[in-house]
């Protein structure tokens, strides 16, 4: 199992990960917010229901205090923007809700092609690893 790292204090540390939960960040980029902007990409949401996706979807247990303040980080780098709304996805009356805008779209296909990248690497080195054994096998 592969060790968990924070890059450059990119990862809060009150995300709780669920057994299985092997990545946090790639290149800087927080596995955290490549799961939220994938999960905007198709429909707004308010951080509730994000909050309830991430364990749902993603195993994935990230505390308000965390979800939050990356929302509004993400909205402030310009990659979502927020609206009031009334009732739809919102768990009460009103809420805020978020959805991707087209900066945010560019960074998740970006991000994506680099996460993909990475797992292919790791899928080489681990191709690289087995040949070397069976090799020292005889």
């Amino acid at each position: 199992m592969m060790q968990r790292e924070a890059v450059s204090g990119s990862q809060p540390q009150n995300i709780t990960p669920i057994p299985g939960d092997t990545v946090t960040s790639i290149k800087g980029f927080a596995f955290l917010d490549l799961v939220i902007l994938s999960m905007l990409e198709s429909v707004p949401m308010t951080g509730y229901v994000l909050k309830k996706r991430l364990v749902s979807q993603f195993r994935l247990k990230a505390s308000y205090g965390t979800l939050y303040p990356k929302l509004r980080s993400l909205e402030k780098e310009g990659i979502i923007r927020s609206s009031k709304v009334r009732g739809g996805f919102a768990s009460r009356s009103s809420g805020i809700s978020y959805e991707l805008t087209a900066a945010g779209k560019k960074s998740l296909e970006s991000n994506l092609q680099s996460f993909d990248g990475f797992l292919r690497r790791i899928r080489q080195k681990e191709f690289e690893a087995d040949s070397q054994l069976s090799a020292s096998r005889y």
